[in-house]
This record gives C-alpha cells, structure tokens and sequence, in this order.
C-alpha cells in the first residue's frame, strides 16, 4: 500500500471532543445533585435497590470526571503542544508546495502562449490570477510541444538546464510530491479540509501521470506527444484544487508560517 494511503487510514478524524465534554458536564451536575443536594434521589424501577442505583450514579460520575481529568492531561495539552510545534511546519510546506505550483503556472504560460501575469511567492498579496483558467489551458496544451527542445534551456541553478517542456513538467511535479509526502506524514494534525485537498492534488490524474516517470532523468525524458491535449482535464482539475488549497492556507495556515523568504512582502 503507498505510503500516502496509509497515513490516511491513520488519520481517524473522530469528532469525539463535544461529546466528551457534554458527558462531563452531566457528570458533574449529577455529582452535585447527590452529594451537594441530598435531598435528590433518582427513582427507579423493576424492584431495584434505589439506594444501590443512587450510589453506582455516584461512583460512576466521579469516575468520568477522573477519567476525562486523566484525557485532558495526556491527550488534549499533548495535541495542543504538538499543534504548536508542527502547524508551522504544516504552512510552510503547503505554501513552498504551492510556490512550485506557481512557478510552474509561470513557465505553462510562457511556453504556451498566455498572457504574462505577476505572481507572488510570498504569503502576501498572493495572485491567483496566476493559475491558468480552462480556456487558456486549453489554448496553452494545444501551443506546447513537451518534446521539443528550446533554444534557451530554462535554467534552475548554476548547472542545471532544462531543455523542453516535460522536463518542466516532471522537475516541478517530483518537487511538489516531497512536499505532499511531507504533508501527509503529519496527517494526524492536519485539518480535515487540508487532509482531503492535499489528498486530492497526491492522487490526482495529471500527478499520477508525472509519477510514472519519476525516476526517469529529468533531462532525457521523453512524453513522446506532439502536444499536450490529453491533459487539458487532469491541468484543469490539478489547478481547481490548487486555488482551493490557497483558499484554505490564507484563511487558516498564513499566521503559523515560519520562514522568512514566505514571509517577506514582495513589490
């Protein structure tokens, strides 16, 4: 079983916490009532003992109330605890994961024709514009040839080159799925809207795709595809869920990030 698939089925989102806390109120009223009030006694039925019954509420309330004593010790300020050591790390994976989805949008719309359009890698003024619509991923697939080389090789680093597009195309997608992978390794404090979306974008049909050439070289690869129709859907499924994650990390992630270089403002 991948990897990702197991830490979802570790991830048992169980929303116990309300509960858990409802039975404590209940449990401490019920306390109150039969040691503080003496005067209430519970009836009962069925030719029971109403002595005994009152006096196995008691036990069991203050029972509940050591048990959730003993919870809230072990599990919720441990998790609180965690949650302040690990969602910092959670944002910034989602933004640099989110970073290389832009700087792939970037290059998709150079290389197929599109209108230029400023984007931002900070977490400030973050322009979704960015991410190509359906229209232009349509225009841009039926513009790019993956296998042909261009004259002026993309460069990323002082030796690293890269000469057509589906190399492109599997740089940023094997970059994006460390950071996926780094996302789903810490699933257990991950939201359940964050959990479903990076999910989503990890089994997607155009990521899915890059994968089966992951340990193909980079430079040499080959699509062996005049142009990149076949992947007008899956583009415009991957980018949909990418705005979305955006959506989600300016709402509930921008104010843990960490690094400095996503938290500069840009010009």
């Amino acid at each position: 079983m991948p990897k990702f698939k197991e830490n979802i089925l570790y991830m048992k989102t169980v929303k116990h916490k309300p509960v858990l806390a409802i039975l404590l109120v209940c449990s401490l009223i019920l306390i109150f009532l039969l040691y503080f009030a003496e005067t209430v006694r519970f009836d009962v039925w069925f030719g029971l003992n109403a002595s005994n019954v009152n006096k196995l509420i008691e036990n069991l309330s203050l029972g509940y109330v050591a048990s959730y004593m003993f919870y809230y010790i072990v599990v919720v300020i441990k998790e609180k605890e965690d949650k302040r050591i690990i969602l910092p790390l959670i944002a910034d994976y989602t933004y640099v994961m989110l970073n290389n989805v832009v700087m792939f949008s970037v290059f998709f719309r150079e290389w197929g024709g599109l209108d230029k359009v400023n984007y931002i890698t900070s977490i400030h003024n973050r322009n979704l514009s960015i991410y190509p619509t359906k229209d232009e991923i349509n225009k841009a697939c039926a513009a790019i040839n993956p296998d042909e080389a261009k004259r002026e090789a993309e460069k990323f680093g002082r030796l690293v080159t890269i000469p057509h597009f589906f190399g492109l195309m599997l740089k940023f997608s094997l970059e994006i799925d460390f950071c996926l992978d780094v996302l789903l390794a810490k699933s257990n404090h991950i939201d359940l809207k964050l959990l479903k979306l990076v999910t989503s974008l990890k089994i997607s049909r155009y990521h899915n795709e890059m994968m089966l050439y992951k340990n193909e070289p980079i430079l040499a690869a080959k699509l062996n595809q005049t142009s990149l129709r076949t992947f007008e859907r899956s583009f415009d499924e991957y980018y949909k869920i990418a705005i979305e994650i955006e959506k989600f990390a300016e709402k509930e992630l921008k104010s843990y990030v960490e690094r400095e270089a996503l938290k500069m403002k840009q010009a």
